[in-house]
């Protein structure tokens, strides 16, 4: 046997390097039980059992131990043979937990890169003023559109969540999910249908699920949002009962063109005349360039302390009118933040698909008896947030 010029072999080295290698091929063959588990569209967690990997590496694990122990007794210790052994414990000690699925690569590199889970929320209660209008707009307002607040409300937070409760299975094995509250016992069935329909889009967009930043936004403002609506809503639900009980009861649906017939209410509409809008904007400004939209050739004019705009064409008429939220009045029977379900029952059915610009938004679009058109934007949670009148 051929032997160094201290006196010891190479071939003392055969074993530990043996146990390496039987710690590190499970880095690259996988041969066992694999599930995986989505999130909007994307796998975050999967379920890696390799048993392969597994087996190599308790083998590795046992001849390092061995060879550290001292396998043979009459020769004395050769530090790059136990230093090779060392070596190899540590890497099949990491790969038996690797491969039994106990954590995976990136999980070791977030605890030096990313920060745990965050705590749970602890909310701030409703400011006083806040709970006082709460109860006063549950004491005040009509019996349709309190339910119908009610409605979205709870729809709103059920939505949340069940995405939030989806994302803490998905990425934290259940911890700190939020559990999907009764509902209220006055609410009628088509009432519970609409608050468990699915939405029409996912309105939480996650840039990279699991990662620190989506957590601390799913797990720590989402749920501390969730659970403040929780208690906005629990004021007007026993505002609600106070005023008309717990039986079930159902908004009259006189949904027809009649709606549509009667906008007398609408401070102005569309065709009318610089000086007409001025009057009914209460304002002696005059139009300027529109600064955005397809019409370059027109103008605007404003009363944002009203909520309302104007613009004309290049004859100067009114070619359409927008209310937003400084708006007090209604049109058609319809006010600022009044749900997309008494839209509906207002008007009935938009000529087409409701649609918005953004997650969690509708277009509502109705054609008028006379010509021209309405058009309500709505914002799941806030109800309509504009309301345009056009030509």
């Amino acid at each position: 046997m051929r032997e160094t010029s201290n006196g010891f072999p190479w071939q003392r080295l055969l074993k530990p390097f043996i146990a390496l290698v039987l710690g590190t091929l499970p880095f690259w063959i996988f041969y066992g039980i694999h599930r995986h588990f989505e999130f909007d569209g994307r796998t975050v967690r999967s379920d890696d059992l390799n048993v392969f990997g597994l087996v190599l590496s308790i083998i590795g694990l046992m001849i390092a131990v061995q060879v550290l122990r001292g396998d043979d007794p009459p020769r004395p210790r050769w530090w790059p043979r136990t230093a090779l052994a060392a070596l190899a414990l540590m890497v099949c000690v990491f790969q038996v937990g690797l491969s039994g699925d106990a954590y995976r690569i990136k999980d070791v590199a977030a605890l030096f890169t990313t920060p745990p889970m965050p705590p749970p929320p602890d909310p701030l209660p409703l400011r006083p003023e806040s709970v006082l209008a709460l109860r006063e707009a549950a004491q005040t307002t009509d019996r349709e559109r309190l339910l119908d607040g009610i409605v979205d409300n709870a729809t709103w937070i059920r939505r949340m969540s069940e995405t939030q409760a989806e994302y803490a299975a998905a990425c934290h094995g259940g911890q700190g999910r939020l559990d999907i509250q009764p509902m209220p016992g006055f609410l009628t069935e088509a009432d519970r249908a609409a608050v468990a329909a699915p939405p029409r889009e996912r309105r939480l967009t996650l840039r990279d699920p699991c990662s620190a930043e989506d957590t601390l936004r799913v797990m720590g403002r989402v749920t501390g949002a969730v659970l403040r609506e929780r208690e906005r809503l629990a004021i007007l639900v026993a505002g609600y009962a106070e005023r008309f009980g717990d039986a079930p009861w159902s908004a009259p649906a006189p949904a027809s063109t009649a709606a549509l017939e009667r906008l007398e209410d609408a401070p102005i509409t569309p065709g009318a005349s610089v000086t007409e809008v001025q009057r009914a904007f209460r304002t002696d400004a005059t139009p300027r360039p529109q600064r955005s939209g397809g019409n370059g050739d027109g103008t605007e004019l404003s009363a944002p302390r009203r909520g309302m705009t104007a613009y004309f064409d290049a004859s100067g008429h009114a070619i359409s009118i927008t209310f937003s939220e400084e708006f007090e009045g209604e049109i058609g029977g319809i006010r600022i933040g009044d749900t997309e379900r008494l839209v509906r029952r207002r008007f009935g059915e938009p000529a087409g698909p409701a649609q918005g610009g953004r997650p969690g938004t509708a277009t509502l679009v109705y054609g008028r008896p006379g010509g021209g058109s309405i058009r309500f934007d709505i914002e799941e949670g806030r109800g309509v947030e504009r309301i345009a009148l056009l030509r």
